[in-house]
């Protein structure tokens, strides 16, 4: 079974919730370096991509999503 976008932005939705405040960026690159890891083999090259572009977050602030950015992808397709 392929690990959709719809199945990105409801996890990714589930992570941001955790959060009362600031949006801790290392978390969400963690949870997505663990996604990768558990999905590896059913990703398709478009949510790979992001996947990548979220873990990317932990190398510093210079890679981060701006905030609006994390919450418009955990609401695709809801």
């Amino acid at each position: 079974m392929t690990y959709s976008e719809h199945d990105l932005a409801g996890e990714l939705r589930e992570v941001l919730k955790g959060f009362s405040g600031a949006i801790d960026y290392g978390q969400v690159a963690d949870w997505a370096y663990q996604t990768y890891l558990r999905h590896a083999r059913d990703i398709g090259p478009d949510v790979k991509q992001l996947l990548v572009s979220l873990e990317a977050m932990a190398m510093g602030p210079e890679f981060a999503l701006p905030d609006g950015r994390l919450r418009e992808i955990a609401q695709w397709n809801y």
